[in-house]
């Protein structure tokens, strides 16, 4: 016999009976029912009824076993895979990109003059290799005028760093060379003792005779002997001084000498022929790397 089910979830009741036939007629029909229940642990409910006489239902009632393992409902993690956004190489503009770059390079590139007291020219060749990669980067699409940019912001970076050099690194440079040559220290402090008149009293005298005589009294028209004990007195002068006192005398004087020069000079000195040799590298390499394969 089928009964409809009971509550939401679907269930099958079988009614089993036994008729026994003795000296005591009775009936007794034992149904049990099987309640799934997914919502929270399935419990198996084991329903036992009698009649219709009094007789004494064994473990009459209602047995509750737990069934095992549990049919809990449990949801796994559910993970989402899916790719990130990530910028497109076209995404963004390659000349911002390439002035940024380019303006980091030329800092960069006379802060290692200052530190090294060396113009470094090589360093055009890979300021030109990375604002090529920079403009090829964040441009739309390949295109022979993205090389035109790159070598244009090249040459930038270079006039810019040159600039640089010379506003901020050239004077340290022009110092620390002239302390660590010997002559060069004593040429500066030759200069010191003729701007002042600090020779010895004899050699002093001689020259102011010769001051008031008519004769120049710079070093190409000096007599050799005076010229001779000039520089001999600079030597002992510049031996004699501490190293603060050096560095101090050849500060002022190298300064001076630099201020007189003004920024055109020293500007252009620094592109000698290996100089061009790199910047020439540098713009090619920009120009090609940028143009990508646009043909």
């Amino acid at each position: 016999m089928k009964a409809a089910p009971v509550a939401p979830v679907a269930s099958t009741v079988a009614f089993a009976g036994t008729v026994t036939t003795g000296p005591v007629v009775s009936v007794t029909v034992t149904v049990k029912v099987l309640v799934p229940t997914l919502a929270w642990l399935s419990i198996a409910v084991h329903v036992t009824v009698v009649g219709p006489n009094a007789n004494v239902a064994p473990l009459a009632g209602v047995q509750l076993t737990a069934t095992l393992p549990s049919r809990r409902s449990v949801d796994d993690a559910v993970k989402v895979y899916g790719a990130q956004a990530q910028t497109a190489p076209g995404d963004g503009s390659p000349v911002l990109s390439g002035l940024i770059v380019s303006v980091l390079l030329a800092v960069g590139w006379a802060l290692v003059v200052y530190l090294i007291d060396n113009p470094v020219g090589l360093i055009a060749w890979g300021a030109g290799g990375l604002i090529g990669l920079a403009v090829a980067r964040f441009a739309p699409r390949p295109s022979a005028s993205l090389g035109t940019l790159a070598a244009i912001l090249t040459v930038g970076t270079v006039i810019l760093a040159k600039v640089l050099i010379v506003a901020f690194a050239l004077r340290p440079i022009v110092r620390n060379d002239v302390l660590r040559d010997r002559e060069a220290t004593a040429a500066m402090f030759m200069v010191d003792m003729v701007t002042h008149h600090s020779f010895s009293p004899e050699l002093q005298a001689e020259l102011d005779k010769q001051a008031r005589a008519g004769s120049d009294t710079t070093l190409p028209d000096a007599a050799s002997d005076l010229t001779h004990r000039m520089i001999v007195e600079a030597r002992q002068r510049a031996a004699a001084a501490t190293r603060a006192e050096r560095a101090r005398l050849v500060r002022v004087h190298t300064d001076s000498l630099l201020a007189r020069m003004g920024f055109v000079a020293p500007f252009a000195r620094l592109f000698g022929v290996l100089d061009l040799l790199w910047i020439g590298l540098g713009v090619s390499t920009a120009w090609q790397l940028a143009r990508g394969r646009s043909g």
